[in-house]
């Protein structure tokens, strides 16, 4: 089964964010290509397919929303975040908006929280 079409197949009504991962944040982009070259995100998929299935998976249930995740573990580069990239990214493949992933939890300030430990162990915050 491609991953293209997994969208499509999802049944689980309680699914309603999907993250389009990772695209760095000094990603480079020409809007209208549909290109994943330079972006970070490495798809097998062609753009236009997976343009497509996000799509299907938005008509088949329209309270999901999808997101293009930019950082993770492995991108760094934040001095020379490319927004405009981004934000052509997310247009050219009518997301609904990006989220930010820094992966900092070394630098969080007293009393802050980091939210994926909690989810991993709950009782060591």
């Amino acid at each position: 089964m491609s991953g293209c079409c997994i969208f499509g197949r999802w049944r689980a009504a309680y699914v309603n964010v999907v993250m389009l991962s990772f695209a760095r944040p000094d990603c480079i982009y020409t809007k209208g290509s549909l290109s994943f070259s330079g972006t970070g995100l490495e798809f097998t998929a062609a753009g236009s397919t997976v343009r497509a299935a996000v799509a299907r998976l938005k008509a088949a249930h329209s309270n999901t929303r999808v997101l293009l995740a930019v950082g993770g573990g492995t991108y760094k580069n934040w001095q020379a975040m490319n927004g405009r990239c981004l934000q052509d990214i997310v247009d050219d493949f009518r997301l609904d908006g990006e989220a930010s992933e820094t992966s900092r939890s070394c630098c969080l300030n007293p009393g802050e929280v980091d939210l994926r430990q909690l989810l991993i162990d709950p009782w060591s915050c």
